[in-house]
């Protein structure tokens, strides 16, 4: 994971870090990045009255997957995955039952 990180950082120019201890950074920047490096392309988008909007990218390709957070054109990396799985509309789900 620091190497992620450690190469975001070193790959996208103005990156600050957020309180939360996200990498964040012109929301472009970031976009670019995901898709540049890992494939990744914006699959879902929800937007809301509140200003902050929130974005998930995947590929699967390389079955990795980023949600990132974005405000007045500046996004924040928040969390990161693998093992992205596209599910075919109307596939059957298998719920789990908590313990």
């Amino acid at each position: 994971m620091k190497t992620l990180i450690t190469a975001v950082i070193l790959s996208i120019s103005s990156l600050a870090t957020a309180q939360t201890g996200a990498v964040c950074g012109e929301a472009k920047e970031i976009i670019q990045y995901l898709q540049d490096n890992y494939k990744e392309r914006i699959i879902w988008i929800e937007k809301s009255d509140q200003g902050v909007n929130y974005a998930i990218l995947g590929s699967a390709d390389s079955k990795s997957w980023s949600m990132i957070q974005i405000s007045d054109r500046v996004a924040c990396l928040v969390l990161t995955g693998s093992e992205f799985i596209v599910v075919p509309s109307g596939t059957k789900i298998k719920t789990v039952q908590p313990e």
